[in-house]
């Protein structure tokens, strides 16, 4: 307690005496990266402190160490005449700044940045909405709070001296509020971005920059540096009416890359884009394309911030105009439908019974596609009876292979959820004549009714049926002439060691449409059990009708028997 009533007359001889008090002096050095150090010195003289105060400053230190903001850190320094707090506010990045000064200020900070090099927009434009002093007012809060100072001298506590900036290495001359702006700028008439995708689903992409010919008097070799070197793009020069129009081309295996590049010709950190697969219900090789891409033409504007840009996609050899804007950071959004070229199917059903079917699916695609459209057509194959096998890739194609087991009922469903318009039926019914009979359909439309895809389907009967047909609707198919015993070794290994195949149906079409019939039936197995039946029944009738002809004759035997066993019994 002495030593709070020894230190505030300490205080109020700062803040009372013309030119003393604290001297603070601020320096904020910031980088083109928005990384940097704000410096807040602060300067109390010893002569000051010794009027006031026969002794040392460890109370002053005290306060300091205990309120000083974990954003902040501080040195301190003795000369002959002063002691000097330096404190130290580093940052990362424009939010990490933000944050900081937000913990140290009593209100909203507000931050305008920008920063070019471009020879359309150069200089630096920084603005704050609060001093150094302000950073410092938790100093005074805790002088306050322990009632070493009260706010009617909270202003003269601090003589603010000097604000220095620095940016890049530079010094720029600003208030104590830093403001400072030396934004050039030179006329650009439009910006046009074409954007195409190619039938392999690879991109292109072309940004037309429409300059007038007096920028390029003063910058045509400042533009050309601007440009070049950047890898992967090609440069090219058109005239225009106005001046002339610099070309940038480039292309990308992604949208993604596309988006990258973009980012680096525009010499932006904020340009980005994105794509997302959506798939369509008609067929897991048909899908939708999302895209969404953020524009950042801040290097390009004029003193308003505006420039004029367009923006252009070609798809399916459809061109579409998206975009008319003088919006620095423009966003884009749009679809594009596709489809995944199928070159060819192969098919091969093996059926035992109701119970037990197979299905082995092979697509060759047309194209070599991205691991991400590929993974796409996959997860849509996503039913309890599907497995995925494998894939196959070459130079020009890729072979993707599915296999369905189980129930023709359950098969039936799954196969429903990925091809709509595709469906495995069984029924059966019992003949007196003929036994039961079973009755296995495929109806295939595969790909939207593709009558020139070459495909092929297989139909291989382990079922134990003694007789079975398989009839094909179609409308071009031919059929092959296989022997039972001719199974790719591709297959054998879905075939059990303990069934045997019974017969191999085997047809090349020119279509994705058609419709193949099993019918089988156990007539043999049908009467064998009716004749285990029916001969001890007719054996029976036959003796009951020889008994019911001859009943006199054998009346008579009987008679004469008994008439011979009665003799010997007496």
């Amino acid at each position: 307690m002495k030593k709070k009533f020894l230190l505030l007359p300490l205080i109020l001889s700062l803040v009372l005496l013309v030119g003393c008090g604290i001297e603070l002096t601020s320096k904020l050095k910031l980088n083109t990266n928005f990384t940097g150090t704000r410096t807040m010195s602060c300067s109390i003289r010893i002569s000051d402190l010794q009027s006031t105060f026969d002794g040392n400053a460890d109370d002053l230190e005290k306060i300091i160490k205990d309120a000083c903001p974990s954003s902040l850190s501080y040195t301190k320094k003795k000369t002959n005449k002063t002691y000097t707090y330096t404190f130290y506010l580093n940052f990362t990045s424009k939010s990490d700044y933000k944050k900081k000064l937000d913990a140290l200020l009593n209100f909203s900070p507000k931050l305008t940045y920008q920063y070019s090099s471009s020879p359309f927009v150069h200089g630096i434009r920084y603005e704050e909405n609060f001093t150094s002093k302000d950073l410092m007012a938790w100093l005074f809060t805790a002088f306050y709070e322990k009632g070493y100072v009260d706010k009617e001298h909270s202003d003269d506590l601090w003589n603010l001296k000097k604000t220095s900036f620095y940016f890049d290495g530079n010094e720029y001359s600003t208030d104590n509020k830093i403001s400072v702006n030396t934004l050039a700028y030179e006329k650009i008439d439009s910006i046009h971005v074409q954007t195409t995708q190619k039938e392999n689903h690879t991109y292109k992409r072309t940004i037309d920059f429409n300059i007038p010919e007096t920028t390029l008097e003063q910058h045509r070799s400042a533009i050309d540096s601007y440009f070049k070197n950047i890898k992967g793009t090609t440069l090219n020069w058109t005239s225009n009416d106005t001046g002339k129009t610099l070309h940038i081309s480039f292309s990308a295996d992604s949208f993604t890359d596309l988006c990258a590049i973009t980012r680096k010709v525009l010499h932006s950190n904020v340009s980005f884009g994105k794509s997302s697969l959506n798939e369509k219900k008609e067929s897991p090789f048909s899908y939708q394309e999302a895209f969404d891409e953020q524009l950042d033409f801040t290097n390009f504007t004029d003193k308003s911030g505006n420039v004029s840009s367009t923006y252009s996609v070609t798809a399916n050899q459809k061109t579409k105009e998206l975009l008319q804007s003088t919006n620095a950071k423009p966003e884009v959004t749009f679809t594009c439908k596709n489809q995944i070229i199928v070159k060819s199917y192969d098919i091969t059903s093996i059926y035992k019974n109701k119970e037990n079917l197979q299905v082995i699916y092979q697509f060759q695609l047309a194209d070599n596609y991205s691991k991400k459209e590929l993974n796409k057509i996959i997860s849509r194959f996503a039913g309890n009876t599907f497995s995925f096998v494998t894939s196959k890739k070459s130079k020009n194609s890729a072979t993707i292979i599915f296999k369905q087991s189980g129930t023709v009922e359950n098969c039936n469903a799954d196969l429903k959820s990925v091809f709509s318009n595709c469906s495995i039926d069984y029924q059966s019914r019992n003949s007196i004549f003929k036994g039961k009979q079973s009755n296995l359909t495929f109806n295939f439309s595969l790909l939207g009714n593709n009558n020139k895809i070459l495909g092929k389907f297989q139909l291989i009967s382990i079922s134990p049926e003694d007789t079975k047909s398989v009839s094909m609707n179609s409308k071009k198919y031919k059929k092959e002439q296989k022997s039972k015993n001719v199974i790719h070794k591709e297959f054998a290994n879905y075939i059990s060691a303990n069934d045997t195949v019974q017969s191999i149906d085997s047809y090349s079409l020119s279509s994705d449409v058609f419709k193949a019939d099993y019918i089988g039936n156990t007539t043999a197995d049908h009467w064998i059990h009716i004749l285990r039946f029916i001969f001890p029944l007719g054996i029976l009738i036959i003796l009951c009708f020889f008994i019911y002809k001859k009943q006199t004759l054998i009346l008579e035997y009987i008679e004469k028997l008994k008439d011979i066993i009665t003799k010997k019994m007496e």
